[in-house]
């Protein structure tokens, strides 16, 4: 901490008296008597004062005590100064109701300990609802529209009353119902691409602040969520969320810290990382602590606990414009705009130190890569960029204070991978030379065999250097995600969490891999396992089968797997589901690559169940992905005696063919039992009409049945593939189901019916009865096309029960076998549930 400097006070008799140059000298107001002027003139004319002739220290008159434990134990009196637990001496400044104000001897910092305001916010921002946008303004509705029953559910929301035609983006704000918390929300969504950003307005030392709770794209959002939700928006579409809006913010004390450095920099106010989420990209806020100074403009300086001392150091300026005038109301409702600037320092500052900022050096401007037009050219180099990281995490930095879309793109930074490139002139033709390796530079080739290697990596770049030798950057901060959705097994979805800390831990120092292109453009050379093993993940997940047979011989470790190679060969668990002819073939050669390290790379897979799939799919592999006869007698031999009949064949020929191909020869041919058919239409099942079987529905666990909602469309379609691919019988259970997952509760969120919640019943139950009986009596509107008629899906869920259920006598089937042998009309007369 740079020395103070202190001054004497200017009053007669005040020799020996100091106070600090930061603080002004106050007069006394007019009208006091003569008893209240003297107090004010020897106690009260300045708040911090060294009497060298008494020998104190005083602040307001008062002495100095310890510091409350509420403001020493507060998580943002731990952010500034570090301290845990620390019981520092300070003087009272102020006390009231609501406030307890205290200065910090020796730190400078002033501690304004605020009690809970249970007063709400007001609601100055919006003033339209949604049905009342203009034509032109429709595209705010419509990116909002698929979270209101969901994610948005019970938030009225008010539009800005400025026109949103042209806009890039809108504001809205709303209030949940929640009696026991915050309930005002602020909503800004993007058109291009859609995003819906949903804040938190939360009271902090009296004053409203902001912070990010929501968000319906995790990748182009400012602020990372760990982790991330998997949300199904339609068949072969998902997005990643962020974040949620259960429940709210609750009132509490709240912390205001200020502090006085020197009299240059005036009184500055911390301003804790949680109200700028979403506001200032994420690894702005984890290098830096941001102050607030008395013009409302904000500056960052350096976190020592985590500067890297390779780097140059910086400090950040936030210049707050206004766009509407001030705040008169004094609700912090205006409208601004934020300038983000970098200055570079000449060192990196002492804590409390006031920095030192290098003049020659040039200052850059923060480029907003959420905001860019639909097809500038700054657009597209933020699209190229967000490849490698997400938005939180992208740094686009100009050497101008012009517009965006016209602004000079100097250089592009990506904190969490440690990757940076610079904008050069080449010949004429602006570079984005990337600085961690010498002479390549992006590429703007688009060679159809390039592109082909870049498929199936949405987190790589093209570069190539001046001799055109190319190579793909891939981002190894990624971690490669595949929707659990049982209903679309074939989905050939990539979703990547840019955010998951364990993920990113693991991987280390390097954060991303450089695969050299070969110069044949066919293929791309791994230079570690750990390339490799994400490579084979991804080309696996991409479903190119063939590339990930070519690549399976490449996975061998003499070696314990470092935790990066882990956690990825962990990954391939995920591929179990993709249950295509040659997938199971790529499992099985990565079994026979791993073999030798079996101990080190566990298999997640059952290697007899892959082998069974590959001999009973064995007519529709491709080619490239067949195992010669010595690798699949090989795997024969891991298998225990329990061979199904197709195994057993299977492993009796081996030897036959792999000893003599061309000449005949004999083998007993084994053959499984013939499976017994039971003809649906040959049960005659009269038991509902008969009398004396007027069965009391009550009787049966009716209660437990919880009705899924109607259904449309893409909807309808894939509950329908749930119950189908699980298998329904007369008590509702569905054979296969298994709930959770990465697609845990996404149904939920976009109106699916979720399986597990209609299946749980009691003993005695009858959801899969009554589910089949309001689709035959069309109570339950399920439809994949607006004309369709629910009777039929009825009908032919009552033929796909289990042969034990209708084949059989009972009330129960017999009211399902009338209804389906019944005209749609006849049964929509009977008693709804």
């Amino acid at each position: 901490m740079q020395p103070r400097h202190w001054r004497t006070l200017e009053e007669m008799g005040s020799r020996g008296r100091f106070c600090p140059d930061t603080e002004e000298q106050e007069e006394p107001p007019e009208g006091l008597s003569y008893h209240d002027w003297l107090r004010f003139k020897t106690t009260q004319a300045v708040e911090t004062e060294i009497n060298i002739q008494l020998g104190t220290y005083t602040i307001k008159s008062n002495h100095t005590e310890m510091l409350d434990e509420r403001m020493s134990l507060h998580e943002d009196f731990k952010e500034v100064f570090g301290m845990e637990g620390s019981r520092e001496q300070c003087a009272r400044v102020q006390v009231t109701e609501a406030r307890q104000w205290v200065r910090l001897v020796g730190l400078r910092h002033d501690c304004q300990y605020w009690v809970s305001d249970t007063r709400e916010p007001a609601s100055t921002l919006g003033s339209r609802k949604l049905g009342r946008l203009g034509a032109e303004e429709q595209w705010f509705a419509e990116a909002v529209q698929p979270y209101l029953g969901n994610a948005l559910k019970g938030l009225e929301l008010l539009v800005q009353a400025d026109d949103l035609s042209e806009a890039t983006y809108g504001y809205a704000q709303g209030r949940t119902n929640s009696k026991d918390a915050w309930s005002l929300k602020e909503v800004v969504v993007f058109r291009d691409p859609p995003a819906v950003h949903v804040y938190n307005v939360v009271e902090h030392g009296r004053r409203f602040y902001t912070t990010l709770a929501f968000t319906s794209d995790a990748h182009m959002c400012l602020q990372d969520f760990d982790p991330p939700t998997i949300l199904a928006r339609g068949l072969d579409e998902y997005q990643l969320l962020g974040g949620g809006l259960e429940g709210g913010v609750t009132s509490a004390p709240s912390l205001v810290i200020s502090r006085s450095l020197n009299s240059e920099l005036g009184t500055e106010v911390f301003i804790p990382a949680r109200f700028l989420r979403g506001l200032l990209p994420e690894c702005l806020l984890l290098d830096y602590k941001f102050w607030q100074s008395e013009d409302g403009s904000l500056r960052g300086y350096p976190d020592l606990a985590r500067a890297d001392p390779t780097k140059d150091p910086s400090m950040i300026e936030v210049e707050i414009q206004p766009s509407d005038g001030p705040d008169a109301k004094g609700l912090c409702t205006s409208k601004g705009v934020g300038v983000i600037r970098r200055r570079p320092l000449k060192c990196l500052p002492a804590e409390g130190a006031v920095p030192e900022v290098d003049e020659d050096s040039p200052v850059l401007t923060l480029i907003n890569v959420l905001g860019a037009a639909r097809g500038s050219a700054l657009r597209n180099v933020a699209e190229l960029m967000l490849r490698l990281d997400s938005a939180a995490q992208v740094l686009l930095w100009s050497d101008s204070d012009a517009e965006e879309d016209s602004a000079n793109l100097a250089k592009i930074e990506f904190p969490r991978l440690g990757l940076s490139f610079t904008a050069r002139n080449a010949g004429g033709e602006m570079r984005l030379y990337c600085e961690e390796f010498a002479g390549l530079y992006i590429s703007n080739d688009r060679d159809d065999s390039v592109l082909q290697l870049l498929a199936g990596l949405p987190q790589g770049v093209l570069l190539q250097n001046s001799y055109g030798e190319m190579s793909v950057l891939v981002s190894a901060t990624a971690k490669p995600l595949c929707p659990d959705d049982e209903t679309d097994p074939f989905s050939g979805e990539i979703l990547l969490a840019r955010g998951d800390e364990e993920w990113v831990d693991a991987v280390g120092g390097v954060r991303y891999y450089l695969y050299a292109v070969h110069v044949s453009r066919r293929f791309l050379v791994m230079p570690t396992l750990a390339a490799t093993l994400y490579l084979v993940l991804m080309r696996f997940l991409n479903k190119q089968y063939s590339v990930v047979f070519r690549l399976a011989d490449s996975l061998v470790s003499d070696t314990g797997l470092s935790p990066e190679e882990q956690q990825i060969f962990s990954q391939l668990a995920f591929l179990q589901r993709d249950t295509s002819p040659d997938a199971h073939a790529c499992r099985l050669k990565i079994t026979l690559a791993t073999e030798a390290s079996r101990q080190l790379m566990p298999l997640p897979w059952n290697v007899q169940d892959e082998l069974h799939a590959y001999v009973s799919l064995q007519r529709d592999l491709t080619a490239c992905c067949r195992l010669s006869l010595a690798e699949e007698a090989l795997l024969m031999e891991s298998c225990d005696d329990k061979l199904s009949v197709e195994l057993e064949n299977r492993k009796n020929m081996l030897p036959m063919i792999m000893q003599d191909p061309k000449n005949t020869w004999e083998m007993t041919v084994r053959y499984g039992k013939s499976p017994e058919l039971v003809d649906f239409d040959a049960v005659r099942d009269e038991t509902c009409f008969e009398r004396g079987a007027d069965l009391s529905l009550t009787k049966v666990a009716l209660v437990q049945y919880k009705r899924p909602e109607d259904m449309l469309g893409t909807t309808y379609l894939r509950f329908l593939n749930q119950i189908i691919d699980a298998g329904l019988d007369m008590s509702g259970k569905y054979k296969n189901s298994t709930g959770g997952g990465l697609m845990e509760g996404a149904s939920k969120m976009m109106g699916i019916p979720d399986v597990s919640a209609i299946t749980d019943i009691a003993s005695g139950g009858t959801i899969g009865f009554m589910l089949c009986y309001e689709l035959l009596t069309q109570s339950l509107n399920a439809k994949l096309l607006a004309e369709d008629n629910p009777h039929t899906l009825g009908c032919l869920l009552v033929r796909l029960m289990s042969s034990s259920d209708m084949c059989s006598k009972g009330f129960l089937s017999s009211t399902l076998r009338a209804l389906s042998e019944a005209s749609s009309d006849i049964c929509e007369t009977m008693p709804n549930y």
